[in-house]
């Protein structure tokens, strides 16, 4: 999930155009998941957004939701 501070998001950047994909299988940290799911039809009916782990990471952005069909 893509962070909500600049800063965080140029690390996150930085680390989809090198080495995070290859060691995690192709997982990239700086998408913007809800803009994605959007993008594909769907209608986002619930939406959480939290930090796991609570420390403001590149990595600790995350969403959990529904999203149905429009």
């Amino acid at each position: 999930m893509r962070a909500d501070s600049p800063r965080l998001a140029r690390v996150q950047d930085l680390l989809d155009a090198t080495i995070w994909p290859l060691i995690l299988g192709g997982c990239h940290t700086g998408r913007d998941t809800v803009a994605t799911i959007r993008q594909a039809g769907l209608r986002i009916e619930r939406l959480e957004r939290f930090l796991f782990p609570e420390a403001r990471t590149p990595f600790s952005f995350h969403v959990l939701g529904t999203a149905t069909r429009s």
